[in-house]
């Protein structure tokens, strides 16, 4: 038999057997590689500068890291979880504590012309966010109709996920908590006062789903 896994059946009645065929040796290893890890809020570049520019790293300077090392060889990043946190002050500094790991902190999200405060030593998460809120809500109005059409696909792609994070966002910004305080009628994602409430927060959903295909747009672009 070929390798890989295989189910015998007797052809005189009795148990199937699982079998497992493997290959006579390993295949051989690719040549070597390397790369770096990184923190992507502590990354830097030129923009960074003076007290207009961007505090804390994000995703276009993890593109600017991934050219500067793949000129040199490498093949590879780590990085940091880049989940979502809830859409909250105070922020939740720590990558590890995200309200979701299936998307990603749109704090990384490259924005120009949004002054943000910045410090020589402490990166200020909350009043980034305030910022940087204001400048999604911006660029989330002024936007074409070609990104709007590109985001418009990536929600059909993503389908009820992308739909329940973005009325989560909507629900914890018009609430001002996570769910364990919100009214017992908003614990079930399928209960009739979810539903009403995706219904009058149909803007704010349409903005966080926004949020997140741009966000996805950054990271691939990085990754390429």
């Amino acid at each position: 038999l070929p390798p890989g896994y295989h189910r015998l059946h007797p052809r005189r009645g009795g148990p199937t057997v699982d079998l497992v065929v493997t290959p006579a040796c390993a295949p051989p290893l690719p040549s070597r590689a390397w790369g770096v890890t990184c923190q992507v809020p502590s990354l830097r570049g030129s923009d960074v500068a003076g007290p207009a520019g961007r505090a804390m790293g994000d995703l276009a300077h993890l593109g600017d890291l991934a050219r500067w090392i793949h000129r040199r060889g490498a093949t590879v990043i780590g990085v940091n979880p880049l989940g979502d946190p809830l859409p909250l002050t105070p922020r939740r500094s720590s990558p590890y504590s995200t309200s979701s790991r299936r998307f990603l902190d749109p704090l990384l999200i490259r924005l120009d012309h949004v002054h943000e405060p910045s410090s020589q030593s402490l990166i200020d998460r909350d009043a980034l966010w305030d910022a940087h809120r204001r400048g999604l809500a911006d660029r989330f109005a002024g936007a074409g109709a070609g990104e709007l059409a590109a985001a418009a696909n990536f929600r059909r792609r993503h389908g009820s996920i992308l739909e329940h994070h973005a009325l989560f966002n909507a629900l914890v910004e018009k609430l001002g908590t996570g769910w364990p305080a919100w009214p017992t009628a908003l614990h079930d994602p399928k209960g009739a006062e979810v539903g009403r409430a995706h219904r009058e927060l149909a803007t704010e959903v349409d903005f966080w789903c926004w949020v997140q295909w741009l966000a996805d747009e950054q990271l691939r672009s990085a990754t390429r």
